[in-house]
């Protein structure tokens, strides 16, 4: 059954991310299974961080890395990131509801 096999996604994101190191979807998803399969959340945070520094145009990553550290405690760095994913793409509506909510609820 190739469903629920979350150490063969682990080794195809490896693969990939060996193929190319700052790919930022590769490093997004990957990031998102060390995130909400394998709770490690200092793993993640890691792979978001790259993802936004391979590249800065791309609002997806600081919007990930915005929720990890918001639900981490976070809540000034969280704004951070959601400010600069809207600043990136004003017309992004889950940039902008993320950022609003973030507002709202310190």
């Amino acid at each position: 059954d190739a469903l629920h096999r979350p150490g063969a996604a682990k080794d195809m994101y490896e693969r990939a991310l060996a193929a190319q190191p700052d790919h930022p979807a590769a490093l997004c998803n990957y990031a998102g299974l060390k995130r909400d399969v394998f709770h490690d959340l200092a793993g993640a945070e890691v792979l978001y961080k790259r993802a936004a520094a391979s590249d800065p145009s791309d609002s997806l990553a600081l919007l990930h890395l915005g929720h990890l550290l918001r639900d981490r405690g976070d809540a000034r760095a969280a704004e951070r990131y959601f400010k600069r994913a809207v600043e990136l793409e004003p017309t992004n509506v889950n940039s902008l509801l993320s950022y609003g909510q973030q507002v709202a609820l310190g």
